[in-house]
């Protein structure tokens, strides 16, 4: 057979194992995706579902004997924890939570009638406190930066949210996306924490978890 013919009876060959490659490396990648979300979290009293990683785990709310009531605060309901780090390793530690709260009030300064804030409001509040001295939980150590903030969809739902730098003096810098939404009377908060480092890893996942996020009731 002349070197011609087999070179071009080749190449076809060749292309369709690159694409095969390609398909089967794309396949690989979308069930990695999917496995890695395969538990869903949800809650009836607040009717919402989330969900997280197969790797991920719910932090047990305010067990005595270990780390993990510092999870939790007066208005969280659920924290979900990356197995990697704890409040010991803070340049590793990752964690999401969810907190559901009334939403506040306040007075129209033009009509003097008291009525509930709006989510630009709600942000702005917390912009202002976390650029405060107040935001240091009194330590001078600790200060924010505040990256940038957005407008998304969550649950179907407007949301903001809030992205920022926590510096702590003598320890690594920790990242944190505050998203807040309001449903009814009630503002939904989720905040993402992870060490400055591990960005580029947990984010995407975060990111994916907040997305999830709907509501079933």
């Amino acid at each position: 057979m002349p070197i011609k013919t087999i070179v071009f009876a080749i190449i076809p060959l060749l292309l369709l194992l690159l694409m095969s490659n390609t398909v089967a490396s794309v396949q690989t990648t979308a069930a990695v995706t999917t496995v890695a979300m395969t538990k869903t979290y949800e809650n009836s009293q607040y009717g919402f579902r989330i969900l997280y990683p197969e790797d991920w785990y719910i932090a047990p709310k305010n067990t005595l004997h270990s780390m993990e009531f510092l999870y939790y605060g007066t208005d969280t309901v659920i924290a979900f924890v990356a197995p990697i780090g704890t409040f010991l390793d803070i340049d590793k530690h990752t964690f999401l939570t969810i907190g559901v709260t009334p939403v506040e009030k306040s007075l129209d300064k033009k009509n003097l009638k008291v009525k509930p804030k709006s989510l630009d409001d709600i942000v702005s509040d917390k912009i202002k406190f976390l650029s405060s001295p107040d935001a240091s939980i009194g330590s001078s150590d600790i200060s924010r930066e505040i990256i940038r903030t957005n407008s998304t969809t969550v649950g179907g739902n407007p949301a903001k949210q809030i992205q920022y730098i926590t510096h702590l003096s003598g320890l690594a810098d920790t990242f944190n996306i505050d998203t807040y939404m309001i449903r009814g009377d009630k503002l939904y908060t989720l905040l993402f924490t992870t060490g400055s480092f591990l960005v580029p890893e947990t984010l995407p996942t975060a990111q994916k978890m907040i997305h999830s996020f709907q509501f079933i009731s």
